[in-house]
């Protein structure tokens, strides 16, 4: 089985769905010919990701949950850290996938944002849904998310999000770890939306705001989402949480084998997304 088997805290049914999704995206990774996309769709959307090497051997799951969407994406590129990859040293079921439309792209490292930044760059015209290398997405997040682009064409629509909780007398954001973690419904201006659960940005010039590689790894190198919803906020772009009617991880599916809980465990319990917001405080002179 191509997926490595790690300890973890997930319950039983958890992995039980969890199997079951592996070994379907398997078998169609392996022995599919169906197109992953579909680049004559009207809707114009691609689906963008990255990966590092602890992941490249399992990221085909989640590029397989995308090619199999209710609504197929024009494209699906993969940005991989050019000086960490080659075509040649690529997992067969990459290579694979890339027969049936992945567009593997290589690009310089800037971590987790080259999920976002070299797409917005590459492709001005098409709506981006950024997403992580570690999820399975739900069949239909793709429809959901074009959906609500047309009842608000302007916003930044994200599946997953967080509520900042903030001090009732200041105001001010109390510390990341106590805000409410995945919320069902949006919370307003205390959306704080996690970019790789799913987030449509739309194809409108105003995303060139959040693209500024220098100043993201200056303020915030490990945190995409800390930038990107900062950085909306401080541009007047409206933020919106995706309803789903249901928790997110009803309808998504964490892969057990990730790794990776260590950046999370410093940018959360560890406080380094309140250093980061601080930090862009600091310079642009807002509170999140």
């Amino acid at each position: 089985m191509l997926l490595k088997k790690v300890k973890s805290h997930f319950s039983p049914e958890h992995r039980f769905k969890e199997e079951i999704l592996v070994n379907h995206y398997t078998s169609k990774c392996l022995s599919s010919s169906e197109q992953l996309v579909d680049p004559n769709h009207e809707h114009n959307v691609i689906v963008s990701l990255t990966t590092y090497s602890h992941r490249i051997d399992n990221v085909y799951l989640a590029i397989e949950s995308i090619g199999q969407q209710t609504i197929k994406a024009n494209a699906i590129v993969l940005w991989l850290d050019e000086d960490e990859f080659t075509l040649e040293t690529l997992p067969e079921t990459l290579k694979k996938q890339m027969k049936r439309g992945l567009d593997v792209r290589f690009t310089s490292n800037s971590g987790s944002y080259k999920k976002l930044f070299p797409s917005i760059s590459h492709f001005p015209d098409k709506h981006i849904i950024t997403i992580d290398d570690d999820i399975l997405y739900s069949y239909d997040m793709i429809e959901r998310l074009l959906r609500g682009h047309n009842d608000a064409p302007s916003a930044i629509i994200g599946c997953r999000a967080h509520e900042i909780v903030r001090d009732v007398k200041t105001g001010m954001p109390k510390p990341y770890k106590e805000w409410l973690n995945e919320i069902d419904s949006d919370a307003s201006l205390n959306t704080f939306i996690t970019t790789g659960g799913g987030t449509l940005f739309p194809a409108d010039e105003s995303r060139e705001l959040l693209n500024q590689p220098d100043k993201a790894m200056q303020h915030c190198p490990n945190a995409d989402d800390v930038w990107v919803n900062y950085m909306a906020r401080l541009n007047n772009l409206n933020v919106i949480k995706l309803s789903l009617n249901t928790p997110y991880r009803h309808k998504f599916t964490f892969l057990s084998q990730s790794v990776g809980a260590e950046l999370k465990q410093q940018n959360v319990e560890g406080g380094k997304n309140d250093v980061y917001l601080e930090s862009l405080r600091s310079e642009y002179g807002k509170t999140i």
